[in-house]
């Protein structure tokens, strides 16, 4: 099996966001109130072969992606 754990950041600054290893994910929705409209962030995947630290053999980041919120959210 194949985990995912997403990241987001404020760019240039500490993370904001984290999710917990989900096995096969293939998307998620952030929680309302995690992002601020109109601000700017990176992103990133981390994939691994166990969401267990000790059990895992294999893992990688993806590289960091930015994006920037809407100014208003319906």
């Amino acid at each position: 099996p194949v985990f995912y754990m997403l990241e987001i950041r404020e760019i240039w600054d500490t993370s904001i966001y984290m999710t917990d290893y989900t096995e096969g994910m293939l998307s998620h929705t952030v929680p309302f109130g995690e992002l601020v409209p109109g601000k700017s962030y990176i992103w990133r995947v981390r994939v691994a072969d166990s969401s267990d630290w000790i059990e895992v053999q294999n893992i990688a980041w993806s590289e960091w992606l930015n994006f920037t919120m809407s100014q208003t959210l319906k």
